[in-house]
């Protein structure tokens, strides 16, 4: 397909060798479906900052989100059009220019690797740089929760004017998904020598019971408290609203710059706040932006490779999942969250499967960020192996309605490439909490490797077919969405699951071989017991599935009883996906699948495969979501069992599926163009390669299986 003059903006790289993205769209974009309906797709364009401790949306028009997700995920600035309540103005010679807001009309706009900037002209001597950056952490669990603004203004003429610089941001705690009827947050405000801080106390409006702050609780009892500071704006409060000021004359020639900085705290000592605030501000001297420098360090262990562009765009990626992970206080760990709807929207990390797969390209980039974000899945288990498939408010979890099937393969899956990887075989003997962790039961990683395996074999079973059950979900969490579930929950046997076992168990147990060389003793007996039970268990799959494959050339997709399936003359991506990756399951035969795959689920398709090769009309539209949609968590194992017997198909499909290409064959869609949902609307749809969805559309998918797929790709041709 010819490339496309992109509308929006154009990759750059600035002059730390980093991706930066200029933007020059609009600031409000609406996009309409192929059947002339708007879509509810945010109509702003927004990019990311963050660290483990703090999350930041900043818009293409200069206001910003400020959000938390250490003890539940809140935003700080809530406004009821969930945007961000703040803005920035100035005032030369008294004509007032909006910085940020509705109004707001810079003259350039960068996003990069922890920094926005945006350069106004409020007229035609007077320039103004604006700044909002954000420090990395450095440490796992770590970092500062706050944001640094600079702001910079020159005037260029031979006269001088009068300038009155103004910032502003609502303080406005409000956890996502949590009634406001329910809790109501009160701010209390006071100052001292150039330090603002607000106060926020949590008042209980409905009957319940109040928790103490290291308890279990659907509601947050114990909001951080905001601070701002500053040493050369002056600070108000009115209503709820912090104002930031300077009047000055600026004379011809003459720069003045400007700082303060936001950002929470749970623990609001005065001198505890100074420390970090001073830390913010220690930066080596001739860096043109803040933090740039750390975060290129941050980035270092991800190699060129393919080429300059594919590079730059791992770099964006693995920038995004650093900037996404969140340290939760409950459990003690960093994991890297889906985004978008579970977490953004509704406030409630879903699907430990999720997860774990962000883990898998850091690994390569930042080996003890990708085991905190393991422990995290390995602390909600509980002592019978069962991993809650949700998590909301403070500790709380739940199954949400759902009965998963899957979540443990994927924990399999994660854990022996870990170990692959970092060769960290001592990981096995780390101990963690079960849930609730104040019952201080205690387990290795083994003990729950063989938890899981024990759940695996007892509580989600195999069927009359002799394929492991499906429960009422597996990857797919809507996979009965035409169908009724009561009658098929007890019958009702998954191929996804199946083949995951025929890919997954081989190399957890390899990985187990190698770790029998480190440990002796009890440990070691037990090691032995849970390699027998899984060979054992995948001879058993084995022999089931290849029974019910036969000589077909694509496996069904499931079973919902013994003579009923789905996907039988129709294909389905989620059953071929790990069966091209089963070293059991011959090179020929993959070619063969393949070819099924490029015919029945890749005609004219942009991205990649979809996840269904014929639609059904019912309870989503056809070619949305789960009824025939793209998905990057589907692509991307697909992409690795390519690569099994065709590197260069295999780089081509990576290549399909980057940002780059999706800017250069839709430059009017900006979802897609640096960040993507889990999910886009395939060709067979009336809106292709659209998402529809009303929530912050950053997913950690669209960054976590590119830079996995790259990072494994590059691995092989290394001969590693």
């Amino acid at each position: 397909m010819e490339q496309n003059e992109n509308r929006l903006g154009r990759w750059q790289v600035d002059e730390d060798h980093l991706p930066v993205f200029d933007y020059y769209g609009e600031d409000a974009l609406r996009y309409k479906n192929g059947n002339g309906h708007w879509l509810d797709i945010p109509a702003e364009p927004w990019f990311l900052l963050g660290n483990y401790r703090m999350t930041m949306f900043v818009h293409t028009n200069g206001r910003y989100q400020f959000l938390t997700g250490e003890r539940t995920w809140a935003r700080i600035n809530y406004d009821e059009q969930k945007l961000g309540a703040n803005g920035a103005e100035i005032s030369v010679d008294g004509k007032t220019v909006i910085l940020a807001g509705d109004q707001a009309r810079a003259e350039q706009r960068r996003f990069g690797t922890g920094y926005a900037e945006f350069i106004y002209a409020p007229n035609k001597d007077v320039r103004v740089k604006r700044v909002l950056a954000v420090k990395p952490s450095e440490k796992n669990n770590q970092g500062i929760p706050a944001f640094l603004a600079e702001i910079q203004m020159e005037n260029n003429g031979t006269e001088p004017v009068a300038v009155k610089y103004m910032e502003w941001i609502g303080i406005r705690y409000q956890p996502m998904g949590q009634n406001q009827c329910e809790v109501c947050y009160r701010n209390w405000f006071e100052q001292r020598e150039g330090l603002a801080l607000v106060s926020i106390e949590a008042e209980q409006m409905t009957a319940s019971f109040r928790t103490g702050d290291r308890e279990e609780s659907r509601w947050d009892y114990f909001p951080p408290s905001v601070y701002i500071q500053t040493d050369k704006m002056r600070i108000t409060w009115q209503q709820d609203r912090v104002e930031l000021k300077k009047e000055f004359r600026l004379e011809p020639g003459q720069t003045v710059n400007l700082e303060y900085i936001i950002g929470v705290s749970y623990t609001p000592g005065y001198e505890e706040i100074m420390k970090e605030c001073r830390m913010l501000m220690e930066v080596p001297k001739g860096d043109k932006i803040k933090y740039r420098r750390e975060w290129r360090q941050a980035l270092s262990e991800v190699p060129s490779g393919e080429s300059e562009e594919m590079y730059q765009e791992m770099l964006w990626n693995c920038y995004n999942l650093e900037a996404m992970a969140t340290y939760r206080e409950y459990y003690g760990e960093t994991f890297i969250p889906q985004g978008m709807t579970y977490d953004y929207q509704y406030g409630r990390p879903c699907a430990a499967r999720d997860h774990l797969q962000h883990a898998l390209p850091i690994m390569y980039t930042n080996p003890e960020l990708a085991k905190s974000c393991i422990r995290y899945v390995l602390k909600k288990m509980t002592a019978d192996g069962e991993l809650k498939y949700m998590e909301y408010g403070y500790g709380k979890t739940s199954n949400g309605g759902w009965s998963v099937s899957d979540q443990q393969l994927y924990l399999f899956y994660t854990v022996a490439e870990y170990l692959r990887v970092t060769g960290d075989y001592d990981f096995l003997a780390e101990t963690t909490a079960y849930y609730p962790p104040h019952a201080s039961y205690m387990g290795s990683t083994l003990d729950k490797l063989k938890d899981a395996m024990i759940y695996l074999i007892e509580e989600v079973g195999t069927g009359a077919r002799g394929l492991v059950r499906l429960l009422n979900s597996d990857w797919n969490d809507m996979v009965y969405h035409n169908y009724p579930m009561l009658p098929y929950y007890g019958s009702a046997e998954s191929n996804m699951n199946t083949t995951m076992v025929l890919k997954v168990f081989p190399d957890l147990l390899v990985q187990l071989d190698k770790a029998s060389l480190y440990f002796s003793g009890r440990f070691s007996e037990c090691l032995t017991e849970l390699k027998i039970v899984m060979k054992r268990y995948l001879s058993e799959i084995e022999t089931a599935f290849y029974q019910d494959l036969g000589d077909r050339n694509f496996p069904i997709r499931l079973y919902l009883k013994h003579d009923t399936c789905i996907g039988r003359n129709t294909m389905h991506l989620e059953a071929q996906i790990f069966l091209l990756q089963a070293e059991s399951f011959s090179i020929d035969k993959k070619k063969i699948l393949y070819q099924e795959i490029k015919r029945r689920l890749c005609d004219n398709e942009i991205l990649g495969a979809r996840q269904s090769e014929a639609a059904v009309k019912g309870e989503f539209e056809v070619g949305q979501g789960e009824n025939g949609g793209f998905w990057y968590s589907l692509n991307g194992p697909l992409i690795l069992g390519i690569a099994k017997f065709d590197k260069m198909e295999a780089w081509k499909c990576l290549r399909n599926m980057g940002f780059r290409h999706f800017a250069e064959t839709f430059p009017e869609y900006y979802v897609g163009q640096w960040t993507g949902p889990d999910c886009f609307f395939s060709s067979i749809s009336s809106s292709p390669y659209l998402p529809s969805t009303p929530c912050p559309l950053y997913c950690a998918h669209a960054h976590a299986w590119p830079l996995y797929c790259y990072m494994r790709l590059t691995e092989e041709e290394e001969g590693v």
